[in-house]
């Protein structure tokens, strides 16, 4: 049987999806993350994963589309020294792939292809003008512009998280702001996480979505990642929301944060792997 293979790396868990050629996924599995402590066994647990979802063999994968957290160096595929995951040299992800696998392997930043996912199957359907950011450990983002995901130059755009709200030094007096993975004070990233509360987190994260929707005028912004799961309680999803998209509507742009459509993402904890199918399919054709 023929497949495409969606793969999801990040520094807790990984992820793996078959999906036949129709698009439709046929079996998943979640485990461990090696990236962190056995970065190249990366590409043996994966198969060990595929092996244990069809333990007959029984699948040919036509090309596997893999995400890890950036920054990435597509060119050379390879995983750049990462706060994220704590490595101080390259990891060399496409070499290790294509020594366990006969088919093509393609890469992307993790947010990326949540991003694909969502728009190929998920809440974003339809939709080419679309920016995602995820809230985890840190805050990934993704853009989409006129259906084609923008790497920028070298292929680390879309890091919305390291975007700064508050500066910190002597001429605005603002002392001892929280800082991110990366050191960087005052950034959506670290703002969101040192937030004491879901209500201070929504607030921030209308500033956050106030500058996308003031540079990128997109037609929707997708919410995605574990801290929305864990540090919102479920029946306050809805309040998060609206906290979130009524600060936007007071500082963002008129008329562009009237437009914009705000929402959770549909497939969830699957959307990269989802994207990784979706960007093995459409770069195995080219």
């Amino acid at each position: 049987m023929k497949v495409y293979v969606g793969v999801d790396c990040g520094a807790t868990n990984l992820r793996v999806g078959i999906f036949n050629l129709e698009g439709e996924i046929i079996a998943a599995s979640q485990t461990a993350s090696p990236l962190k402590d056995h970065p190249n066994q990366l590409a043996e647990l994966t198969l060990d994963q595929l092996n244990m979802l069809i333990p007959e063999k029984r699948f040919y994968p036509k090309a596997i589309g893999l995400g890890t957290p950036g920054p990435l160096d597509l060119k050379h595929g390879w995983l750049l020294p990462s706060s994220n995951i704590g490595n101080l040299q390259p990891i060399d992800l496409r070499d290790q792939f294509q020594s366990e696998f006969k088919a093509p392997i393609f890469l992307d930043r993790d947010t990326n292809l949540a991003l694909l996912g969502e728009v190929w199957q998920g809440v974003g359907r339809g939709m080419k003008d679309v920016v995602m950011l995820t809230l985890g450990s840190g805050i990934g983002g993704a853009i989409m512009i006129e259906g084609r995901i923008d790497h920028g130059k070298s292929g680390k755009a879309g890091e919305i998280g390291h975007a700064f709200l508050e500066i910190q030094n002597s001429k605005f007096k603002i002392q001892n702001l929280p800082t991110c993975g990366l050191g960087h004070h005052g950034c959506l990233e670290a703002l969101i996480n040192a937030s004491k509360s879901w209500l201070e987190m929504a607030k921030f994260l209308g500033y956050g979505l106030a500058n996308i929707v003031d540079i990128f005028n997109p037609q929707m912004i997708i919410l995605g990642g574990g801290k929305l799961k864990h540090q919102v309680p479920g029946h306050k999803r809805r309040d998060f929301l609206t906290e979130a998209v009524d600060t936007m509507k007071k500082v963002g742009m008129k008329g562009a944060v009237d437009e914009v459509e705000v929402v959770y993402a549909k497939l969830d904890e699957m959307s990269g792997v989802y994207g990784g199918a979706k960007l093995a399919d459409d770069s195995n054709q080219n």
